[in-house]
């Protein structure tokens, strides 16, 4: 139908495999790459077409597989796109992204206070809490409320619900305003991973990466140094 309408002008087909990195039961995934094959003996005219089918996943793990002219490399730009199938990688992988904020204010609390809304956290005790201008509307969902940040190296947790446009962690001592928090990254020997988010959350690991908003600055390195920085909220 496609090949026979003078209105549409066919450059290309492809599919997408739907278990890609389920290395204990292979079966679909070759049953999916046979269904292609069998589809593209009755599409004429194939030459100079682009075919593609291979996800991270098929790319990464399945090298063996011819993928036809072209693969898309998705998650796999950010690092292992499974940090459980690591070693089954054929090169080695790094973290390409990492995610960055400050404290920009730091309180302590009496037993009693409540913080966020509806008073979801209570302290019970004096506790020293800081503020970190990261929310929902910056990517940060309520689901991820389960997860940790990097404060001088140490992981401390998210209290109280997360706001629009910020959030709230529970602090062991008192930091300067200022100091570098990490939501995914390395601080010293701690490191807090994307696919360790995503299984608190429950959330494709995926998604961690694409619900990051336009509202956060980028900041691109190569070799170490910054070579690029994009700030919709400055710079539209």
């Amino acid at each position: 139908m496609v090949s026979l309408n003078p209105n549409l002008n066919c450059t290309g087909v492809f599919t997408h495999f739907a278990t890609s990195e389920d290395m204990q039961n292979k079966s679909y995934f070759h049953q999916q790459l046979a269904s292609f094959h069998t589809f593209l003996n009755v599409i004429p005219n194939r030459t100079n077409k682009i075919i593609h089918c291979a996800n991270s996943g098929a790319t990464l793990y399945h090298p063996e597989k011819p993928f036809f002219n072209m693969v898309r490399l998705g998650k796999a730009l950010m690092g292992p796109p499974n940090e459980g199938l690591k070693h089954l990688l054929p090169m080695q992988l790094q973290n390409a992204l990492s995610l960055h904020s400050i404290l920009d204010l730091v309180k302590q609390l009496n037993p009693g206070d409540k913080v966020g809304y509806v008073g979801e956290y209570t302290a019970t005790q004096h506790q020293w809490i800081g503020t970190i201008p990261m929310g929902y509307a910056d990517g940060w969902h309520q689901q991820f409320r389960a997860t940790s940040v990097l404060v001088d190296g140490e992981r401390v947790p998210i209290i109280g619900r997360i706001s629009m446009d910020q959030l709230m962690v529970a602090l062991p001592r008192k930091y300067p305003t200022g100091t570098r928090v990490t939501f995914i990254g390395q601080q010293d020997n701690e490191i807090i991973l994307a696919d360790e988010i995503a299984q608190k959350a429950s959330q494709p690991r995926s998604e961690v990466f694409t619900s990051l908003s336009s509202r956060l600055p980028r900041i691109y390195r190569q070799d170490g140094s910054i070579i690029s920085i994009k700030n919709t909220m400055l710079n539209p």
